[in-house]
């Protein structure tokens, strides 16, 4: 069977690709420094002595600028959450989005992901059971994505908006002065009925929550 990914082809037909400089602005560090610094948030491991490790549950708590002025090769602050947040800097980051994207319409009305990355980093390939728009709000990455007999490389720039469907592999590393900013607007899919029984192994694997 052939697996097509699905979202809504007027969603996509609505999502320009690229964060006009107006809106980008919104995301500089400057800008999320001056109102964001003294918060305080969640911090997730990313490696431990330098080795990927997507297992790691380390956290600890830090302030924005803190976090910001470290420039760790170990931590990021990563979120998921729904539309609304209790989070300041997570609203400001979405409402700022919704001046240019049409974020209301289905099927985004699911779970938005936040990542703030070391600023040299690199996370093996992997895949999300889910379609996924991923919005470079600050800094650069490098992505490679796989599906089937499908390959692609991509250099992806600050303002960049990039579309995944749902379990293609896709491996990201990046190289950057500031921590790169990633905001992650996730669509379930409609059907995958024909992908589970295409793909059993890897529906196994997506259970484990991988």
């Amino acid at each position: 069977m052939n697996y097509q990914p699905y979202i809504d082809a007027d969603v996509i037909a609505k999502i320009p690709q690229v964060i006009r400089p107006e809106i980008q602005e919104l995301f500089s560090w400057d800008n999320i420094l001056d109102k964001f610094g003294d918060l305080r948030v969640g911090l997730k491991r990313y490696s431990k002595d330098g080795k990927s490790d997507l297992l790691a549950n380390e956290t600890k708590k830090s302030t924005v600028r803190e976090f910001y002025e470290e420039r760790s090769d170990f931590w990021a602050i990563k979120h998921y959450f729904d539309r609304t947040s209790s989070n300041p800097m997570l609203n400001y980051l979405v409402e700022s989005l919704e001046k240019q994207f049409p974020l209301s319409l289905e099927p985004f009305k699911t779970k938005v992901a936040l990542r703030i990355s070391p600023c040299s980093w690199d996370y093996p390939f992997h895949f999300d059971g889910v379609t996924n728009f991923m919005f470079l709000l600050n800094g650069s990455r490098s992505v490679d994505v796989v599906y089937k007999d499908y390959k692609g490389h991509f250099d992806l720039e600050q303002g960049d908006v990039f579309f995944i469907p749902p379990f293609w592999d896709h491996h990201f590393w990046a190289n950057n002065e500031d921590p790169p900013i990633v905001m992650n607007l996730m669509a379930k899919i409609k059907d995958d009925t024909e992908f589970i029984e295409a793909y059993p192994d890897r529906v196994k694997e997506l259970k484990k929550g991988i």
